[in-house]
């Protein structure tokens, strides 16, 4: 089983202000506009929570209180939910099953590629039981922090700017890459006593996870449907470690040294 992304890390107090902060990110070079994210409707398709332009869905035609079919930002159909609910990035909603193309296009087009970034980073906790396995926790982050930089100074010439949907696409492939963390039965459920064990000892009661091993959240096989209330889980004994050659190819290009473990 792996730990879907969680909220961001909390963030040290700062004199700067939110649009202030993203001015300073990587790649950033569009206005901090969070608000025109209510111009997107959450909806659900093929891999999971959508962001669909509310222009698409036809409103004024749907007869009221029918869900309605709409193309998503990454192409996909989905389906709009009634009732309809903006497109709210760091929602818990939204943490789990998210199609990460639309979610960096949104994040793109609202000037908030920085929060997207904090937002696949993993916990201290997370990073470190990441790091044990090997696997650098960062790396994929660090790999759309130089995506982002490259598109902004227009490195790879035009199909590769902000505007881009190889841009968008590249950003997605190195989320869905990225290594995450994979646990036995047990201690998914709560029944390993060395975690309990464990988390009683630590002051903040928290959890190390000296059971979880890294993986690449993407190539992971996962049981389908047919595996009713365990859908999702991994398969077993069939772990790709991380960093997969996915990501590794996309560090070499982005970020040459640095592809392998740290």
């Amino acid at each position: 089983m792996t730990i879907p992304a969680g909220p961001a890390p909390d963030q040290p107090s700062s004199l700067l202000n939110d649009a202030e902060l993203e001015a300073l990110r990587p790649g950033s070079t569009r206005p901090w506009n969070p608000g025109a994210a209510s111009t997107y409707l959450s909806a659900v398709g093929p891999g999971g929570w959508h962001a669909v332009p509310r222009a698409r869905t036809g409103e004024e035609r749907a007869a009221p209180g029918a869900p309605r079919e709409a193309g998503a930002l990454c192409g996909e159909l989905a389906l709009v939910p009634v009732p309809l609910h903006a497109y709210d990035r760091p929602s818990l909603a939204l943490s789990y099953r998210l199609c990460r193309a639309c979610a960096w296009q949104v994040a793109i087009e609202t000037g908030s590629t920085g929060r997207e970034l904090a937002l696949i980073t993993p916990s201290p906790v997370e990073a470190g039981a990441i790091a044990r396995s090997g696997a650098d926790p960062m790396l994929a982050v660090r790999v759309c922090e130089a995506i982002l930089l490259a598109a902004h100074r227009g490195e790879n010439g035009p199909e590769e700017d902000l505007d881009s949907p190889v841009t968008v696409a590249l950003l997605a492939l190195a989320t869905r890459h990225r290594p995450v963390l994979f646990f036995s039965d047990a201690c998914a459920e709560g029944d390993c006593e060395l975690r309990q064990d464990l988390a009683d000892e630590a002051p903040d009661g928290a959890c190390s996870y000296p059971c979880a091993a890294a993986g690449c959240g993407a190539c992971t096989p996962r049981a389908g449907q047919w595996a009713g209330s365990w859908e999702g889980s991994t398969l077993a004994g069939l772990r790709i470690p991380a960093p997969c050659s996915v990501l590794t190819v996309l560090a070499g290009r982005y970020l040459p040294g640095a592809a392998g473990p740290t």
